[in-house]
């Protein structure tokens, strides 16, 4: 919690206290004069369950201090209010010199920059220093770091060791959710308000509300999202929402991952699997969908077909086989707003996964497409697996096309936002532009296509459509497209 001041820590300890939580004060986000000063810290924190911390600018704090004067005060109010506080395990000394009941404290290792090689070792020496409660948080560069703090978080829950192991950053979500139900004596937060003390916290309310992490155990199934960017995904309130109207005992986790080889091996694979959950399987999304077709033992005709995978089950005997929802995702929203789409002159923006799957799909409907792409050799590849044409995005402009297509990632938020793939006079004559972009809901492409009197369709209702299926994959019960979209 960062909050300067003294009635802004207060109310936030309030507020925090009101939905069921503890908080973290920060002294180093503290106002100077508070910052000196044990017994105003403590009075800030006295008669509430409580966690001190005055972290270090090198650990990630906010202000520094003489390292004596830094642990003094913190271990001053901490006694006074007789609340927990953090020490760092290179600061460990000072739990004893000056007086601390080592129950109340939480020995910790930070690093900022990475998760390092001697990890395990590092766990070792929090496990060594004997006190209440051991903490580890590194930055996840790699999908692997998340991982380890997975591990770890295994081995103390099997050694009856209480350890706080978070992976920081957009890789390590899942550690954040998922630490609690491994015997994590509590996992960190950011305010409701979405404020946060270090790189990728969740919110309260969604770590509550949308991952009812309290409820996550040992048998709650695990499926989630593979995707090279999963902070921007509505997958997660989707399928969270759908599973928890339906009392079905599953958590959806969304997982950035670099190396998917790597990912599927520690998640789902024997006998290199690293994690304890029980995983179902996992929606598959830019930029792996071709790429797990390597990785699969196993296709259904749609995905061979296609030649891409949005969907991965893992079958009862530890196999996984490959599914692809994106044809009919795309497809049946697309008919509904346009008609029949037989001899429609139809435009596809894109040459990866999801492009595959909108164009399979359009040529099973005999259409008369053609693949438009920023490397018109990669759009060619595409199009001769399926009797299309081929084109630069230069091309688009004078291409008299009746639907118009966006199967690339531009425009979603991010780096892309407010960008367009294509000029909005390229638009002029279309009768119909889908964008697959759903994030945010109304792109630069569909604006430019609005100016010019075309009909738009956005990407939440394919989005929709394909999560339906893929919810029934996984367990067996059938939502529709509606339901998905209502948790979207």
């Amino acid at each position: 919690m960062l909050e300067p001041s003294a009635d802004g820590a207060r109310l936030a300890i309030a507020e925090i206290e009101a939905q069921g939580a503890f908080a973290e004060l920060r002294i180093d986000a503290l106002e100077p004069d508070i910052r000196r000063d044990a017994a105003s810290i403590a009075s800030l924190v006295e008669g509430h369950a409580a966690l001190l911390t005055w972290r270090r600018p090198a650990d990630g704090g906010l202000s520094g201090s003489d390292e004596e004067t830094r642990i003094r005060v913190l271990s001053d109010a901490a006694r006074s209010a007789r609340v927990w506080c953090d020490i760092e395990l290179d600061a460990a000394s000072a739990i004893d010199r000056f007086g601390l009941d080592r129950e109340r404290v939480v020995v910790s290792h930070h690093d900022m920059q990475a998760t390092p090689d001697g990890f395990s070792t590092i766990v070792d020496e929090l496990f060594a220093a004997r006190t209440g409660i051991a903490k580890i948080a590194t930055i996840a560069n790699r999908t692997s770091d998340l991982i380890s703090h997975v591990e770890a978080a295994e081995r103390a829950r099997l050694e009856g060791r209480s350890l706080v192991a978070v992976a920081m950053g957009e890789k390590g979500v899942a550690s954040r959710v998922m630490g609690p139900s491994m015997g994590a004596p509590f996992t960190f937060c950011a305010r409701p308000d979405g404020r946060s003390s270090a790189a990728g916290q969740v919110p309260l309310d969604v770590m509550t509300g949308r991952y009812r992490a309290g409820a996550i155990t040992g048998a709650t199934f695990v499926v989630g999202l593979i995707a090279g960017r999963a902070s921007y995904s509505r997958s997660p309130a989707m399928h969270n929402s759908a599973l928890a109207q339906l009392g079905i005992d599953g958590v959806y986790l969304p997982f950035a991952v670099d190396d998917l080889d790597e990912f599927l091996a520690a998640t789902v694979r024997s006998p290199t699997r690293r994690v304890p959950w029980s995983v179902r399987g996992f929606s598959v999304t830019n930029p792996h969908k071709t790429t797990a077709l390597r990785f699969v033992d196993r296709l259904d005709p749609v995905a061979s077909s296609v030649g891409a995978v949005n969907t991965i089950v893992v079958e009862a005997d530890g196999s996984l086989k490959g599914y692809n929802t994106d044809v009919e995702g795309a497809l049946q929203p697309l008919e509904a707003e346009y008609g029949v789409l037989r001899d429609a002159r139809v435009g596809i923006l894109g040459a990866g996964g999801a492009a595959r799957a909108v164009v399979a799909g359009l040529a099973s409907r005999g259409a008369h497409v053609t693949v438009f792409a920023r490397n018109r050799a990669k759009a060619a590849l595409v199009a001769s697996d399926f009797d299309a044409e081929a084109g630069s995005l230069e091309d688009v402009n004078g291409a008299r096309l009746d639907v118009v297509v966006n199967a690339t990632p531009v425009g979603t938020l991010g780096d892309s936002e407010g960008k367009s793939p294509v000029p909005g006079h390229a638009l002029d004559g279309v009768r119909l532009v889908f964008d697959l972009v759903y994030a945010p809901e109304h792109t630069q492409l569909l604006e430019d296509a609005l100016t010019r009197g075309c009909r738009i369709l956005g990407g939440r209702l394919m989005l929709a459509t394909q999560a339906a299926m893929q919810f029934e994959l996984w367990t067996g019960r059938k939502v529709s497209a509606e339901r998905m979209s209502a948790g979207f």
